[in-house]
């Protein structure tokens, strides 16, 4: 069995963390920015639904990483390099960037 370093190593495959990118520390997720992972933690009253003030005297960073079908739930998306990305880049945009 893979230690957790060897298992995030394997996960970025060359891929370099450069900018904003950033892997998960608890899952070896890849994220396009820090706005990405953010939405990826989520704080623990978010999921047990109890108040901020009980939350904070459970764990001094109470905090839940959202699953791969959370992730999808909640809109994002997997990006051409592996990256997870809050939102796909507008039509638009897209064939501006690309026109010749």
């Amino acid at each position: 069995m893979k230690s957790s370093k060897e298992a995030h190593r394997a996960r970025l495959e060359g891929r370099r963390l450069n900018g904003q990118r950033n892997q998960c520390p608890g899952c070896a997720e890849l994220f396009n920015s820090n706005r990405s992972f953010d939405k990826h933690r989520k704080p623990v009253e978010w999921y047990l639904g109890i108040s901020r003030s009980i939350a904070r005297g459970l764990s001094p960073f109470p905090r839940r990483y959202l699953s791969k079908s959370e992730m999808l739930e909640e809109g994002m998306l997997l990006n051409s390099q592996g990256f997870w990305i809050v939102e796909a880049m507008p039509e638009e945009v897209l064939e501006e960037i690309t026109e010749d």
